[in-house]
């Protein structure tokens, strides 16, 4: 999830789901949380600032794996796609592009660093 509110998002999914959270401090100081249910990650919610995020809503995004961002990228451009951030690098999950597809709808491409997001999460627990 990208949110303008983290700590309100955290409580809210914390009262209604359970989940508790897992700090992942991201290389610009920024922080990723990861929601936990019973030991293991299900989800991450991130905060999003001005200005690179400004005019973007909140919003839980589908997080799709590419072979190739660059080439998913450029696939997305000339298909009635547009790349509304990166691609980006995360040392923590990889390569990272926020694409709109056709029809409006907000994907994100990512080229995984490891096989899985499970993977990439468990990998990165903070106090694990």
């Amino acid at each position: 999830m990208l949110t303008w509110n983290a700590e309100a998002a955290k409580a809210f999914y914390a009262d209604i789901m359970g989940w508790t959270y897992r700090p992942l401090q991201l290389p610009d100081n920024s922080t990723y949380w990861i929601a936990m249910k019973d030991g293991a990650p299900v989800c991450g919610i991130f905060q999003m600032t001005s200005p690179v995020f400004d005019g973007t809503p909140n919003f839980w995004i589908a997080c799709l794996a590419v072979d190739d961002i660059n080439q998913a990228v450029a696939h997305a451009n000339g298909t009635g796609g547009r790349v509304m951030h990166g691609p980006f690098h995360s040392d923590h999950i990889g390569e990272v592009a926020l694409i709109q597809d056709g029809g409006g709808a907000i994907v994100a491409f990512v080229q995984p660093k490891a096989a899985t997001p499970a993977e990439v999460m468990i990998e990165d627990r903070v106090g694990a």
